[in-house]
């Protein structure tokens, strides 16, 4: 029988090929596992930030709508409270009931109920509270938040609250994701 024509692989042939065919793979499977951190941090980050700015956002919503008053007693809202955790606030009503929250003299009308918005420190969950407890969720994996009027900064305008919200969360690999939002709102009355 003839060597020379033999068909198929020698050992050596076949080894050399399995060697290239796992130092491919684990190539490919090292950009695999990078891929997939990559992407669980870029997952993390954006649920930290997407917090952070909703609550943000709906906050400054709710104080844009509110505006700044001042009750009989000569106490005005917004008010911070609680060292710079809490803002107080009051909502324009129809108490008259003419349709709008305007009086007859074209002042606004303002509801008794009190909100406020704070820190469930337990939940690290921002509320906007009214006198029966928690109302509105604002945001979840909130870690501090701030406020300030005029009154605790006299670089702020009469009718301007600042706001600091930061954010926080760590996955299970141990990594933390960090987001703060500061910024001031002009409240519209």
């Amino acid at each position: 029988m003839d060597r020379s024509r033999r068909h198929g692989f020698t050992l050596l042939e076949l080894t050399a090929s399995l060697a290239l065919f796992v130092i491919l793979l684990g190539a490919l499977s090292r950009v695999v596992v990078e891929t997939s951190r990559f992407l669980a941090d870029s997952d993390l980050d954006y649920t930290v930030a997407s917090e952070v700015n909703r609550a943000f956002l709906k906050l400054s919503q709710e104080l844009v709508r509110s505006g700044w008053s001042e009750n009989e007693s000569g106490v005005s809202y917004p008010q911070v409270a609680a060292g710079g955790s809490e803002l107080r606030f009051r909502l324009p009503v129809d108490l008259d009931g003419n349709g709008t929250p305007f009086d007859a003299d074209g002042g606004l009308e303002w509801s008794a109920t009190v909100f406020s918005v704070r820190l469930d420190a337990a939940e690290r969950a921002l509320w906007i509270h009214d006198e029966n407890g928690p109302a509105v969720l604002l945001g979840r994996l909130i870690e501090s938040v701030s406020f300030a009027t005029y009154k605790e900064d006299a670089s702020l305008a009469l009718r301007e609250v600042r706001i600091e919200i930061d954010g926080s969360k760590v996955d299970a690999g141990g990594r933390e994701a960090r987001h703060a939002v500061s910024a001031s709102i002009s409240l519209r009355n």
